[in-house]
């Protein structure tokens, strides 16, 4: 090229934010309309089942499956155990049925269910069922149930049910429930939730990161309500308790110290709660406690309880402080003391067994509630986790 002309077209490229490269290509030429490639042959597990009305195995490979290898939509399958691509229908198996693909009816066992894809429809197994999928129908087994997806419908099960999946609807167990976040009702001597409770945990141990409503012996919520309440009574006990639970619930694990008298006493205590936020600072909670009733040299063995059901109301002072007050309904149960020291309006007894003790009476208490938990902070308005009416 003519160096007169380089320097000036140089000048040029570069205002361009043109290369010499970019100078030299030509226009593209037109492009031409491209014709749709051929559709890649689909996996093999991913090929369209072939319907048939009827199939059974004797095991697999032994019956249907031998010329239908997983290949088949069954709309009636029996057999000893079972195979087939899905189900769209029924099937009954003495043993098992193993399904690769999905469920869209009824699979009855007296062992196990074993599905590869979704269920829609109806497991029912004297052993364990599984779904490699969602879970939209019932599952029962006597043994255990496992959904590696959601869950909406019923998990029962007479050992546990797993649903590594959301669940909207029922676990029912006589041992574990696991799910990630609920919606519905988790009902086992031991429930998990790994997120969020929207509706109810009812077991005898709950556990789960926060809920709504747990309700059992002992619960684990990790975002819930944490406090240290204090309170003072008419019977002359003074309670240090440990509050913990979730937005609606709550438990009571405490110590209670009675020091007049010839006779100090001590007590070790339990209680259950609910809880509603009025408004910003104001509070109302109704709770039944029970306290087992010992003297400061030992541990009673003899039944010696006082039971007191409250209901008070709590004002936030600060952010982690909150004054409480409660009116209550006592009763003492004892075998081994009158119980005429506890209140100047303990009742006669009203027991007819001679060696049995029964006094009531009315009471109050008055206390102080300190560390606040999740959703008690006045900045964050006092609302107490999102808690509602009950």
């Amino acid at each position: 090229m003519n160096p007169t002309l380089t320097r000036p077209l140089a000048g040029l490229m570069a205002a361009l934010c043109l290369s010499p490269a970019a100078l030299a290509q030509e226009a593209p030429p037109p492009v031409a309309p491209v014709a749709p490639a051929a559709e890649a042959a689909p996996a093999p597990g991913a090929l369209p089942l072939q319907p048939v009305a009827f199939g059974g195995d004797l095991v697999p490979m032994v019956g249907s499956s031998a010329l239908q290898r997983g290949g088949d939509l069954r709309s009636l399958s029996v057999g000893v155990v079972t195979w087939a691509g899905g189900i769209d229908g029924l099937e009954l198996s003495l043993v098992g049925g193993l399904i690769q693909r999905d469920v869209d009816g009824l699979q009855a066992t007296a062992g196990l269910n074993l599905v590869g894809g979704s269920l829609d429809g109806l497991q029912l197994s004297a052993g364990a069922n599984a779904v490699g999928g969602f879970v939209d129908g019932v599952q029962l087994a006597a043994g255990g149930n496992l959904a590696l997806g959601g869950v909406d419908g019923v998990q029962a099960a007479g050992g546990g049910n797993l649903a590594l999946g959301d669940l909207d609807g029922i676990q029912a167990a006589g041992g574990v429930n696991a799910a990630d976040n609920v919606d519905g009702l988790q009902l086992a001597p031991f429930n998990l939730a790994r997120g969020r409770v929207e509706g109810l945990q009812l077991g005898v141990v709950n556990v789960a990161r926060s809920s709504k409503a747990s309700l059992g012996l002992v619960n684990f919520i990790w975002e819930g309500r944490s406090h240290i309440d204090g309170w003072v009574d008419e019977s002359g006990f003074g309670t240090v308790a440990l509050k913990h639970g979730s937005d609606r619930i709550h438990n009571y694990y405490g110590i209670s110290l009675r020091p007049q008298g010839d006779c100090p006493e001590w007590a070790l205590l339990y209680g259950l709660g609910l809880h509603h936020d009025v408004g910003r600072r104001l509070f109302m909670e109704v709770d039944g406690i029970v306290r087992h009733i010992s003297p400061t040299a030992g541990l009673l063995l003899a039944s010696n309880e006082l039971y007191t059901l409250r209901a008070g109301l709590g004002l936030r002072l600060l952010d982690g402080l909150a004054l409480t007050g409660a009116l209550s309904w006592n009763t003492y149960v004892s075998t081994w003391s009158a119980g005429g020291v506890y209140s100047p309006l303990a009742g006669p007894d009203l027991s007819v067994n001679p060696g049995l003790v029964v006094r009531q009476w009315p009471g109050f208490t008055l206390g102080v509630q300190l560390l606040p938990g999740r959703g008690d902070s006045l900045k964050r308005g006092g609302r107490g986790g999102d808690s509602v009416a009950l």
